[in-house]
């Protein structure tokens, strides 16, 4: 009946003397029990089958001496087998099933764990055989035999039988297989032992590590280094006393310590922060962790199979080739460098990779392993340092051309010396190449170049001599002058090519410009005109320092101007007449019906101490009237001479004598009726008369040049003042002339200190502090070696 079993695996060893039938759904396993059967017994018969229906009808009508039954039965099939076998059980299953569950693992005379090593295929034919009493028959020498040859197969298996507790075999020493200090416990029985060694009786089938004991035998915690890892199993041993038991423990040290190291080397490849990857020799991707994969943008299982060509950006293919072919000619084991690659976006990753070239059995190149950095935010920082180290330096550069300026402006005692070293020193900024000072041309709308440096200077010449001359030169150059703004034209090709200015630039390779107005407080001195031969030639840096230079340029040539005031012998003195109503100061004659003169001021930063002498009036009215409007915010009486005439102290935001002074000139006289104004100014033989003019009519509309006459400055009195008035600081000097012009010198005095301190803003002790300085540094200068 057996052969009418349509088996899958027969294997008929002669006249067997056991006959066993294999039932599994897992054909793989089922060949290599069939396999080693016929490898290994002569007198074993084994059918094998996967039809579990046909092995249930097989076992109803045929005798056998086990039933192997595999685990991966449906339940219904398990227990059909169950209910036809009239035979011994083994279940060959894997670890996971229990009485309560499985019928056959509640029916089986042995339990043993599915697997296809040699020990455990030993196992199971032995008992197996043994179970249908072909084998071995039970007792303890045929048990011996039969425990020492599984025991041989694998010198890891330690196999003992337990009977009631005792120990009654041993295929090895039980002081070998658990080397410590509480296997030595006298006349204790087997379980004893064991929960000495391991502080408890183990349960079958976990993974244990030995634990150390002290000498007196008391145990203590121990770790995964103080003892091997030992796998437990139990079994029944079947036709013996159900007291007897076979316990099994397997030394797993090795294989856990590779596992874990395996595990690890998984654990630290997937965590890794940097991205690992590997190329073969043809350049694809064979393996990605997931740092690498998520830096591109892809799954792992996405990048791998891709070529270097599609992920690396443009060139970088080359370069990592020559690269690999340079380490694989010099023998070296890898190398490192910067690579740029594609997400998968196809947008550049800058990347940081070592690479270890693997060296293949036949050749000298199998591919290389790689780490690999995402250097974005490094790269990012990189441009910001560099963009940081190039702004400083422009920022130096514009500095140093300042302080060039400012060290220039020091050492000229004229306007064209200050002209000449100003462009010089604009010369030496990278880039420019032209730069000139510009003035207005008499009464028109036309800036003349005056001082030039550097070329082509054609340029100026093909401007000025242009159809449209006007236009051309009233272009950036005027709207600077009038508004007192710097002019950028970062790049000349960005504007309307009409302009003729423009036009004759860009053909002169001239592609930026600046034009910096000349400017001290409100007099627009000319126009410096600085030309680039490249777009954007003069930077953030230094463009934000033009009004700084503007500015401090235009003080110096005031500063030039005064200093030529008071050394030239020649001088003009221009007279101004203003009939306008609207003059400074008309209003304050007209309202009290007299004559006012301007005999003086002291400038005290935003506000100005000026003093009138009165005639046709009281000082009190006058003093009265003037605070009544908005333009004086303080008047006090300084002296009366009767009652129609005196000196009045005003204070107000302007100054004619300020502003005259900022286009180096200087007020003689101002005499203001209720019908007009008549200003007398003294100024250079060369004095720019235009920017005197417009001082004048800024606080006096309609004023006209009345008369300019040349004369020759007296070498007396004045000229031996300017030495004593050189040994006075600005403050000590504002100080005593508001002193001496308050009358606090005249006897009897027409102020008091306070009074005069008050006018100033100071303390009373601070006044006298000033005035002796003053006046000790005016004795000095008269009668000091």
């Amino acid at each position: 009946m057996v052969s009418e079993l349509e088996a899958d695996y027969r294997v008929v060893q002669g006249e067997a003397a056991t006959r066993l039938l294999y039932v599994d759904a897992d054909e793989e396993t089922m060949a290599t029990v069939a396999r080693y059967v016929e490898g290994e017994y002569s007198d074993v018969e084994l059918v094998g089958t996967t039809d579990a229906g046909a092995a249930v009808d097989t076992l109803r009508s045929a005798g056998w001496g086990c039933l192997v039954v595999g685990g991966d039965l449906p339940a219904a099939d398990r227990s059909a087998l169950v209910e036809a076998a009239s035979c011994p059980i083994v279940s060959f299953t894997r670890a996971g099933r229990d009485a309560d569950t499985d019928p056959v693992v509640a029916a089986a005379t042995m339990v043993l764990e599915k697997g296809t090593d040699e020990r455990i295929l030993a196992m199971l034919v032995d008992k197996a055989r043994q179970f249908a009493g072909a084998g071995p028959d039970g007792d303890d020498e045929s048990l011996a035999r039969t425990l020492t040859r599984l025991g041989d197969a694998d010198e890891d298996i330690a196999c003992f039988v337990v009977d009631d507790g005792d120990l009654a075999w041993a295929s090895r020493p039980f002081e070998t297989t658990f080397p410590v200090a509480a296997a030595d416990v006298p006349d204790g029985d087997f379980d004893d032992r064991l929960a000495a060694v391991f502080g408890d009786v183990p349960d079958p089938g976990t993974s244990l590590v030995t634990v150390e004991t002290d000498d007196a035998g008391s145990a203590s915690a121990g770790s995964d280094d103080e003892g091997p890892v030992l796998r437990y199993y139990r079994y029944a041993s079947h036709r013996i006393p159900d007291e007897r038991r076979l316990d099994v423990f397997e030394d797993v040290t090795d294989r856990v310590e590779r596992e874990t190291r395996s595990g690890l080397y998984e654990l630290l490849v997937e965590q890794a922060r940097d991205g690992l990857y590997v190329f073969d020799a043809d350049g694809v991707v064979v393996f990605t962790n997931e740092a690498f994969a998520s830096m591109l943008g892809y799954d792992p299982e996405d990048l791998i199979g891709k070529h270097a060509a599609e992920i690396f950006a443009e060139g970088e293919l080359h370069a990592a080739q020559r690269d690999i072919k340079n380490v694989v000619d010099s023998e070296d084991t890898g190398g490192a460098g910067d690579r740029t690659f594609l997400d998968c976006h196809g947008d550049p990753v800058p990347v940081s990779v070592n690479y270890t070239v693997l060296a293949g059995d036949e050749t000298d190149f199998d591919g290389f392993v790689c780490v690999a950095r995402d250097v974005t935010e490094r790269r990012k920082r990189e441009r910001e340092l560099a963009e940081r180290r190039d702004e400083l330096a422009r920022i130096n550069r514009a500095d140093a051309l300042v302080q060039n300026v400012v060290r220039e402006l020091g050492q000229v005692s004229s306007r064209d010396e200050l002209e000449q070293a100003v462009c010089e020193c604009f010369l030496e900024v990278d880039g420019v190449t032209l730069a000139w000072v510009g003035n207005r041309e008499g009464a028109s709308d036309r800036i003349v170049p005056g001082t030039v440096v550097g070329e082509p200077r054609q340029y100026l010449h093909d401007l000025l001599a242009s159809a449209s001359v006007d236009g051309a030169t009233g272009g950036p150059a005027m709207r600077a002058v009038r508004t007192g703004d710097v002019k950028l034209a970062a790049d000349l090709r960005d504007g309307d090519r009409e302009d003729v200015w423009r036009s004759l630039a860009l053909s002169h390779d001239l592609y930026s410009l600046a034009t910096i107005p000349l400017i001290h407080g409100e007099t627009v001195h000319g126009v410096l005109a600085v030309y680039g031969d490249r777009p954007e030639a003069f930077g953030d840096a230094l463009t934000d320092r033009f009004h700084l230079l503007g500015d401090t340029i235009g003080f110096a040539m005031t500063a030039v101007q005064n200093r030529r005031l008071l050394e030239e012998d020649v001088t003009v003195e221009l007279e101004f007449r203003a009939d306008s109503d609207e003059a400074r100061l008309v209003w304050l004659a007209q309202a009290c019906d007299c004559r006012l003169e301007i005999v003086g001021s002291v400038d005290l930063g935003e506000d100005v101490l000026q003093y009138l002498a009165v005639d046709g009036a009281s000082v009190e009215a006058v003093a009265d009237a003037a605070v009544e409007s908005d333009a004086v915010t303080g008047a006090r009486v300084i002296r009366a001479e009767g009652s129609d005439a005196g000196v009045v102290e005003l204070r107000t935001p302007w100054s004619l004598r300020s502003a005259l002074s900022e286009v180096g000139a200087r007020l003689e006289a101002a005499v203001i009726t209720p019908a007009s104004t008549r200003i007398v100014v003294e100024a250079p033989s060369d004095a720019d008369v235009r920017a005197i003019h417009e001082a004048v009519r800024r606080s006096n509309p309609g004023a006209t040049l009345v008369t300019k006459t040349e004369g020759d400055r007296s070498r007396l009195d004045g000229r031996e003042g300017i030495g004593v008035t050189e040994s006075l600081t600005d403050r000590q000097q504002e100080v005593l002339q508001a002193a001496y012009l308050a009358g606090y010198y005249a006897w009897p005095r027409d102020t008091t200190a306070e009074e005069l301190a008050e006018s100033l803003g100071i303390a009373s002790p601070t006044l006298h502090q000033h005035l002796r300085r003053a006046e000790r540094n005016i004795l000095d200068a008269l009668f000091g070696e």
